[in-house]
């Protein structure tokens, strides 16, 4: 993360509280703005159906436990964001197909992580 004056930068997404948008890089590709924003969870979209249906229509459950290597989807992390009319977007952290518990997953989760901290604040300035 890139914090220059009022804009907050990631590889995926850059957040200008001047302007009051989200430009998404990796994803649903486009400029948002906040006041349109209603929700946001991390999800796990299989990488069977990215990109062929609108973003996590179909998703992939994690455990912490392990799970053969073979019998398990592969999948791209992600935030998934619902707008106040109903849009789903979706913000990929994942840059390949990843499987559970691996330290590929690991890291796209944390960074994941790292950018909903910033939507909830969004979320919670915009929608109180």
């Amino acid at each position: 993360m890139n914090e220059a004056n009022s804009m907050i930068v990631f590889p995926e997404v850059t957040f200008d509280d001047d302007n009051q948008t989200m430009t998404i890089l990796n994803g649903t590709e486009g400029t948002y703005d906040y006041k349109d924003i209603k929700e946001c969870v991390i999800a796990n979209e299989s990488a069977k159906h990215r990109g062929k249906e609108k973003p996590f229509a179909v998703t992939v459950v994690t455990s912490p436990l392990p799970v053969g290597l073979f019998t398990e989807r592969a999948f791209y992390v992600g935030l998934k964001i619902t707008l106040m009319d109903g849009t789903v977007l979706a913000i990929y952290t994942s840059k390949t197909a990843t499987r559970n518990n691996t330290d590929l997953h690991k890291a796209d989760t944390q960074a994941a992580q790292k950018i909903k901290k910033v939507l909830d604040r969004i979320i919670k300035d915009h929608n109180a």
